[in-house]
């Protein structure tokens, strides 16, 4: 055989809006297009994407993204939304193109006591997001989804607690990711424009689900070395999953496992 290659570009620009001193705002156009040479159109930083694609013919895969961070203190909350497909007249409609994925985080310096940091973080994404009717405009780079790690018809919740004290770092870590189905079907029926909003429902049974709890003890060691113990205990439901070619698997993995390690940092001069 001999394999066929095919261009591929992504364009985009963002804005950024220092609301107060302690707020902000930053918005962001990503547009993915191939098969073709490189569009000048999208090469103006000025010229919003919305419309320029809609211009060529609405054959391109246009994202919007906008995001919100208010940070003061020790305190940083935020709060992010990505829009994959977005027809306004239609946003409260039952029928609809409300392709949205969210992200929810907080971060908090001096939790419960000096030197320690809590985390938490909350990602959710819909079904049809990150994928399009022209596959070489899917938001994927070899086969890997750009952006979150879990790509479409996923959601994450993520737990992290950290101290220091004496050279010593505890750190703490919980996660629970699920993630559901990506078939063909799924992507003809979502540009079905006369099928119910509610037509697929979420995870539909068929799904895989994976929770980590790790605790890593970390201490520094020869000015510029780090020696590390770490523990995990992984649940893991219908694994092997293929989000493509989708099945439940009655097996079920609980894995308890350990690391160590030793990370040391050499300067070189160049």
């Amino acid at each position: 055989k001999r394999n066929t290659y095919y261009s591929r570009s992504v364009s985009a620009h963002k804005i950024e809006w220092n609301i107060t001193e302690n707020l902000k705002f930053c918005g962001v156009e990503l547009i993915i297009f191939g098969n073709r040479s490189v569009d000048y159109a999208y090469l103006i930083p000025f010229i919003p994407f919305w419309s320029a694609q809609s211009y060529n013919g609405d054959i391109d895969n246009l994202q919007l993204f906008g995001e919100i961070c208010y940070s003061k203190d020790k305190i940083k909350v935020y709060s992010s939304l990505f829009i994959d497909e977005w027809r306004p007249e239609w946003t409260f409609d039952k029928i609809n193109r409300n392709w949205f994925g969210y992200q929810l985080g907080l971060v908090k310096s001096n939790f419960l006591k000096k030197n320690d940091n809590f985390q938490f973080e909350y990602t959710w994404t819909d079904h049809r997001v990150y994928r399009h009717r022209f596959p070489i405009n899917d938001s994927y780079s070899n086969g890997y989804s750009l952006g979150f790690w879990a790509g479409p018809h996923s959601e994450e919740i993520l737990f992290i607690y950290e101290i220091t004290n004496n050279n010593f770092t505890v750190n703490f870590q919980a996660t629970n990711v699920k993630r559901g189905e990506l078939t063909n079907k799924m992507l003809n029926e979502q540009y079905n424009e006369s099928q119910e909003a509610d037509f697929y429902k979420r995870y539909n049974n068929i799904h895989e689900s994976r929770t980590i709890y790790s605790m890593k003890l970390e201490k520094e060691v020869f000015v510029k070395g780090k020696v590390y113990l770490e523990s995990q205990f992984i649940t893991w439901r219908n694994p092997g999953f293929n989000p493509k070619v989708p099945y439940m698997r009655k097996n079920y993995i609980e894995k308890l496992s350990f690391n160590m390690g030793l990370n040391y940092h050499v300067g070189l001069k160049l």
